[in-house]
């Protein structure tokens, strides 16, 4: 299919001021409801332009009078403009004073041609015009006329409708389906409405394409609504169109009958879960029936005051997991679109069925803590949720709360569960003292029914210790300090924690006999002194509280300086030519600092930066002598010795 211009679109805005949109598919949604299209009337023809606007397209066939079969080829011929030309409108009619439109459309500039189809036996009326850059369009060219005798072979067969029922009603807002027959050699169908011309004349026609022999509608407003369908060839020739299907959308449309109740039985027993069912609706909505249960057969209040009523259920059943004690009453009601201007088109309500559900009376189901452990001492809020078997009754549940041990977990006296609910809102746990691991129980009591759960208090223990860069592992060059920090998992009690510190190797990295945390805090800070050493040395250091310890691994290396590789000492460059600094690897370095200066005191460097690599590329420096030099900085911070200075010259 070649890209279309859309010239019609283009007029029609400009001369008339409309926009054609098209319906929406059933389902659709648009704030909530389908959007009712408006429709831009038929294209009237153009007026003479005015001095200097394109001259008329020459039709060069078919022959006037030719007779043919489809499908069949227009072709004319082209026009040029100063203003350039946007492209060529066709038009096919009955009559050669094109009072109705059969078929009409665009062409690009440069396309001087476009092939017909779908139409059915008789005469034709067809004529072409063109469009300028500046939005002139010619005069309509000569008419000429053809005759189609019938379709070429492959041509798609014609399709009949199977539903809706001709003239069948439905509210605005209710969808249905049209339905055809699949014909043969069709890869696609045309569904065409119309809710103006039952002759689809003009640009009134919305068209939308689907594989499939069925398209669901819903329309917003009332109106008559005009169908037809064709089959569409994989090479897009079109069949003949089906015969016209007429639907009306109107408030006063048949409401649906009151749905058939299935089950359960009236007065029947039944045990959770508990599946309500009723008959298939010939017409499915989405979410179109309501389900109400109530405590009387009065149904006093509806939604909103009854046991449960859920207004949007897809199909034909719905399952509840909960329900109290005592005779229950329930009725179905569907829904169709409205029958008035926001007014609902609702079924009678179906018969009222009881039935007695074999469930005990509501109790606890189960208590849920938000942690099931914490440490002693932890200021993190701490809370919980009770679950009924069952929704409260009129008024709530007011659930009953207790702790096995106050001192060390308290909690508040009791919860309301919210009428028609069966899950409270969060009650609140306050975290006391313990001197030892204790698990603590809270219980919920409702209804003679109780319900518990647990959670333990354990005493802060040690959690890790970590160096300057927050991991457990690190390098130190040999001779500077290394800072460390020891943690536990919880703040610590009362009097503090004396944490008792060794070394592996106290001669290379030596540590405090101890560090205290102190009371309520989580860590202290201890600082490793570590001695020059010629070859590298992984020294363990140990914390040790309570019994438990953890440890960490200093890896102690050898202070030296870089080595500076590149460029040589003296090196002369002109001035932009990029230059590489390059220096060795250090081990335990972390990043390097690069220092270039206009003096060999390095007192005001030009260049002072990181480098997490062992190169380093600039093309910025000034003409004149420079010194550079590098040092390498460790895992726990600190610098190794700076490597001697080369000089350069930029020239």
């Amino acid at each position: 299919m070649k890209a279309r211009l859309g010239i019609w679109v283009i007029l029609a805005a400009l001369v008339l001021a409309f926009l054609a949109l098209p319906a929406y598919p059933a389902g659709a949604s648009h704030g909530g409801r389908t959007p009712t299209p408006t429709r831009t009337p038929a294209r009237t023809p153009t007026p003479t332009p005015p001095p200097g606007g394109p001259p008329a397209p020459t039709i060069l066939a078919p022959a006037n009078g030719a007779q043919l079969s489809e499908p069949l080829t227009l072709s004319w011929s082209a026009v040029s403009d100063p203003s350039g030309i946007l492209g060529y409108n066709w038009q096919v009619s009955t009559s050669p004073t094109f009072q109705a439109i059969a078929m009409q459309d665009s062409t690009n500039d440069g396309v001087l041609q476009d092939s017909v189809s779908g139409l059915p036996n008789g005469t034709y009326y067809w004529r072409v015009d063109v469009v300028n850059g500046a939005f002139v369009t010619s005069p309509w060219s000569a008419t000429r006329s053809f005759t189609i005798t019938g379709q070429a072979a492959g041509t798609p067969g014609t399709p009949a409708f199977t539903g809706p029922a001709p003239n069948a009603q439905f509210h605005p807002y209710e969808s249905y389906t049209y339905t055809w027959t699949a014909v043969s050699n069709a890869a696609s169908y045309r569904f065409e409405y119309d809710i103006v011309d039952s002759t689809f004349s003009g640009s009134q026609v919305n068209t939308i394409v689907t594989t499939d022999p069925s398209r669901g509608m819903d329309f917003g407003q009332p109106f008559v609504v005009y169908a037809r369908v064709r089959g569409v060839a994989a090479d897009g020739t079109l069949g003949l169109p089906s015969a016209t299907l007429v639907v009306n959308i109107t408030y006063s449309a048949p409401l649906p009958p009151a749905p058939i109740l299935l089950g359960p039985a009236n007065g029947a027993h039944v045990s959770l879960p508990i599946t309500f069912s009723w008959n298939v609706d010939p017409n499915p909505q989405s979410g179109e029936y309501t389900l109400e249960i109530a405590d009387d057969p009065s149904f006093t209040g509806d939604c909103g005051a009854i046991f449960f009523c859920n207004n949007q259920i897809d199909g034909s059943q719905y399952t509840l997991n909960f329900m109290s004690s005592g005779t229950k009453y329930w009725r179905v009601r569907a829904m169709h679109g409205d029958s008035g201007p926001n007014t609902p088109a609702l079924s009678p309500w179906s018969e009222v069925r009881s039935f007695i559900p074999d469930v005990a009376p509501t109790g606890v189901a189960n208590v849920q803590l938000s942690r099931p452990s914490v440490v002693a001492g932890d200021t993190t809020m701490l809370f919980g949720n009770v679950t009924l078997t069952a929704p409260a009754p009129p008024g709530g549940a007011v659930v009953s709360l207790t702790s096995s041990n106050p001192a060390a977990l308290a909690v508040q006296s009791s919860v309301r569960v919210a009428q028609d609910t069966i899950g409270s809102p969060s009650f609140s746990l306050t975290l006391g003292q313990v001197s030892a691991q204790t698990v603590v129980t809270i219980t919920a009591t409702y209804n003679g029914s109780s319900g518990s759960a647990n959670m333990t208090i354990v005493l802060p223990a040690l959690d890790q210790i970590h160096f300057a860069n927050g991991s457990t592992t690190t390098s130190a060059f040999g001779g500077n300090p290394a800072p460390a920090t020891v943690l536990l998992n919880g703040p610590a009690p009362s009097g503090g924690a004396v944490v008792t510190l060794s070394s592996s190797d106290p001669a290379t990295a030596g540590v405090p006999a101890s560090v205290t945390i102190p009371a309520g805090a989580t860590s202290a800070s201890f600082t490793a002194s570590t001695q020059p050493v010629g070859t590298a040395k992984n020294v363990t250091l140990t914390g040790t509280w309570q019994g438990a310890s953890v440890q960490a691994t200093l890896n102690v290396v050898p202070n030296v300086a870089p080595t500076l590789l590149d460029p040589a000492d003296g090196a002369s460059f002109s001035s932009g030519t990029s230059i590489t600094f390059d220096w060795s690897a250090v081990n335990g370095a972390t990043f390097y600092i690069l220092q270039i200066a206009t003096s060999s005191s390095f007192a005001s460097p030009l260049v002072s930066t990181n480098v997490f690599a062992t190169q380093y590329t600039t093309s910025s420096l000034p003409a004149q002598q420079l010194w550079w030099r590098v040092e390498a900085i460790d895992g726990t911070g600190r610098t190794s010795a700076w490597s001697p200075a080369r000089t350069l010259t930029i020239h």
